[in-house]
C-alpha cells in the first residue's frame, strides 16, 4: 500500500485528496483514502485487463482487542484496456456512536488475482 489515510471528504481522483488528523467527533463518519501497488492483472477478454482487490475490515482498541469487523466490506473489480497503474480506493465507514476513546481500524486488502493480501493498521480516536 503506497498510502493509506483519512481524509475530509471523498477523493475526487487519484491523488486528489485532503488529509485530516485521526481525530473524529462521537457519530462523525470515518472516511479513508487508499492506493494500492503491486496488484495482479488478468486477461478478461481479448485486449482486455482485470483485477480485484477485496477489503476486509475490522475496528480494536488501543491494545489490538477486536471490537467488531466484516469480511469483504468492500470489492473494487476494474476492468480497462490498460493495465491502470494509478488506482486509488475510497472507503466510508459509519461507526455510529462510539464512545470516546482510542481505536485502530485494521483493513485487509485481498489481491484477488494474486491471492496475495497486505494489512493496513490506522490508529484514530473518537474525542468529545
Amino acid at each position: 500500500m503506497r498510502r493509506a489515510v483519512f481524509v475530509r471528504k471523498p477523493a475526487g481522483g487519484y491523488g486528489i485528496f485532503n488529509p485530516r488528523e485521526p481525530v473524529f467527533r462521537p457519530g462523525e463518519k470515518l472516511l479513508v483514502y487508499m492506493e494500492p501497488i503491486g496488484y495482479g492483472f488478468r486477461e478478461a477478454a481479448r485486449g482486455v485487463w482485470g483485477f480485484q482487490l477485496t477489503v476486509d475490515l475490522e475496528i480494536a482498541t488501543a491494545d489490538g482487542r477486536i471490537l467488531g469487523g466484516q469480511k469483504a466490506f468492500a470489492k473494487f473489480p476494474i476492468t480497462s484496456r490498460q493495465k491502470n497503474m494509478e488506482f486509488f480506493m475510497s472507503l466510508e465507514l459509519d461507526l455510529g456512536k462510539a464512545p470516546p476513546g482510542q481505536y485502530l481500524l485494521v483493513l485487509t486488502v485481498h489481491d484477488d488475482v494474486r491471492k496475495q493480501s497486505t494489512k493496513v493498521e490506522m490508529p484514530f480516536a473518537f474525542r468529545q
